[in-house]
């Protein structure tokens, strides 16, 4: 889960917060769960398992929408690259192609990107 939740997202400070989501709420959660345990709750191991086969569900669905869009794109004559704008030493403004992955888009934003599966 951990690997999953830092690999199935991008941007770098979405990342980051998802990161330390994680690891604050494994962190509480090992320090009220002993405390509120009653032995004849034990637990049906049943949760982690479907949480996961959920995820992976919907990042598969994801995947294939995103796949078909691509596609789409690529029909259009679209190929996956964004522009970043500076300014040279005139004070002019120039837009210098570059790949998606490296204008820091969030997965959302970013509609090249793949999940992890």
């Amino acid at each position: 889960m951990l690997s999953w939740a830092s690999s199935s997202s991008a941007g770098y400070t979405k990342k980051l917060m998802r990161n330390v989501f994680f690891i604050v709420g494994y962190g509480v959660s090992n320090i009220i769960l002993p405390q509120i345990w009653v032995a004849a709750d034990a637990p049906s191991w049943i949760g982690t398992p479907l949480t996961l086969l959920t995820v992976r569900f919907i990042l598969k669905r994801l995947n294939a929408q995103r796949k078909a869009w691509i596609a789409e794109q690529e029909a259009l004559g679209h190929d996956g690259h964004g522009y970043v704008e500076r300014l040279d030493e005139n004070s002019q403004v120039v837009k210098t192609q570059v790949d998606v992955s490296l204008l820091d888009l969030t997965d959302l934003e970013n509609k090249y990107f793949l999940y992890p599966v």
